[in-house]
């Protein structure tokens, strides 16, 4: 975005941009992304929900 609005005041900071991170979110993204589409997330949240009487996602929620 920054290139977009000023490629030349800009250049230092997309210098300093972590590409790797950034790569690395965006595959996880769509990685989530193909499991919503799949129906793995809805799958799992069932399956988790009618196992236990807890209803959260966080095991520590229901201990005790």
């Amino acid at each position: 975005m920054l290139v977009l609005l000023a490629p030349g005041r800009h250049t230092d900071a997309v210098g300093r941009v972590s590409w790797s991170t950034v790569l690395l979110i965006c595959g996880v993204l769509t990685y989530v992304h193909v499991l919503e589409e799949a129906g793995t997330t809805r799958y799992l949240g069932g399956a988790s929900t009618g196992a236990s009487a807890c209803r959260c996602w966080w095991p520590c929620c229901c201990a005790g």
